[in-house]
């Protein structure tokens, strides 16, 4: 945003947070759980490259869990990131089996208008 022409006091005062919270926050150390979704992310990314992104979070769950990284991996972490990241499986849809179709075949009823002495179609 700073590159956009705001100023950092513009962004603060917008936000409602004090300067000294937002450079706090700017030089703030990552969290284990910080550096372990990276390291997760950038597996994700190996495996996309690998596997030309057909992968679903539940197989990219599996060998994320195979390559053993020492700490817990769910799905549900797996779904988070990929999320975050706009990581999705391209995948193609079945193609419907199809069948030949007899058309239907209409009834014409023909009714004698004895009155008029007309014939009338119906259907």
């Amino acid at each position: 945003m700073i590159k956009d022409g705001y100023t950092v006091s513009e962004l603060v005062k917008a936000a409602k947070v004090s300067r000294q919270a937002y450079y706090k926050w700017l030089k703030r150390e990552l969290t284990t759980k910080d550096i372990q979704d990276q390291e997760i992310l950038n597996l994700i990314k190996e495996i996309e490259k690998t596997n030309k992104q057909s992968i679903g979070y539940g197989k990219m769950t599996r060998l994320i869990k195979r390559a053993g990284l020492g700490y817990l991996v769910n799905k549900k972490r797996v779904i988070r990131i990929m999320k975050e990241h706009g990581i999705k499986a391209d995948y193609r849809l079945k193609e419907k089996a199809t069948r030949n179709v007899k058309p239907i075949k209409l009834k014409i009823y023909l009714i004698v208008n004895l009155n008029r002495k007309q014939l009338i179609r119906f259907g």
